[in-house]
């Protein structure tokens, strides 16, 4: 199969409020392709892909019967199904889909000045990677600059994609963490470019605990998988405290009131 042009790969589950104004808001950049993958849904998804399946002839849909628990799988079947020399990805729940130029992506993605371009965007900042993500990566990989660390609006080269599938043992196309790290380590061109102001369904609270170990398990494994981690080696412990030298204070802290 020859690779020419930029497919582009959206996954979706249970987005029938969102999925048709993506879709065709990603239209108007004139894709060479549009691979829908169906993570399983059971709203009136299907019915609005089969929809823009017979209206436009670029859009092709992948479905998956049983919902996968997460965007890596649909990304990853998308990605081998795609045909296009660059694949571009982007998320199905963004709410103000209008007002977002993710054509940037697709802009510079054709000007071949990068093999990963990455969607910078302003609006609710994401907990985890603000709290948890960035500062790990800080501290493991300093020589990463990017600002959205984890984004669902993202093109990379199919040669960057093969290397990162041949040369590592697990993906995780969950988050676009590892394939930044990826690129930093194997001198790949990373570019971000800015697509505005994006809103799209947040997780709930519940689920930040979870997301947290997540994203610690995951920077550690590709830590130790570029042998970063004898930084910890050099990290300041904190001494405890010894408590003949902490009880006098707190003694003397209630006799004074301070307490």
């Amino acid at each position: 199969m020859r690779e020419t042009g930029i497919s582009v790969v959206i996954s979706v589950y249970n987005e029938e409020n969102f999925l048709e104004g993506v879709v065709r808001k990603i239209m108007i950049y004139k894709a060479d392709e549009v691979i829908i993958v169906d993570d399983g849904s059971t709203d009136g998804t299907p019915r609005i892909i089969k929809r823009l399946v017979k209206s436009f002839s670029k859009i092709k849909c992948l479905r998956i019967e049983e919902n996968s628990g997460g965007c890596g799988f649909p990304r990853e079947l998308g990605a081998f199904a795609a045909r296009g020399k660059y694949v571009a990805f982007c998320d199905s729940d963004i709410t103000n889909i209008d007002t977002v130029d993710y054509g940037r992506i697709l802009e510079a993605t054709r000007t071949r000045r990068a093999d990963l371009i990455l969607g910078n965007y302003s609006g609710k900042v994401g907990r985890i990677t603000y709290s948890v993500a960035k500062p790990m990566l800080r501290l493991f990989f300093p020589e990463i600059h990017i600002n959205r660390v984890k984004t669902g609006q993202f093109c990379a080269s199919k040669r960057l994609l093969n290397h990162f599938l041949k040369s590592t043992r697990f993906s995780q196309w969950n988050s676009t963490i590892p394939l930044i790290i990826f690129s930093y380590m194997n001198d790949y061109k990373v570019l971000e470019v800015d697509i505005g102001e994006l809103y799209h369904t947040m997780r709930p609270d519940s689920e930040l605990v979870q997301q947290a170990e997540s994203a610690i398990r995951l920077i550690l494994a590709w830590a130790r998988y570029y042998d970063r981690t004898s930084i910890l080696n050099n990290l300041t412990l904190l001494s405890p405290r010894k408590e003949a030298e902490f009880l006098p204070f707190i003694k003397s802290q209630i006799e004074k009131g301070g307490l």
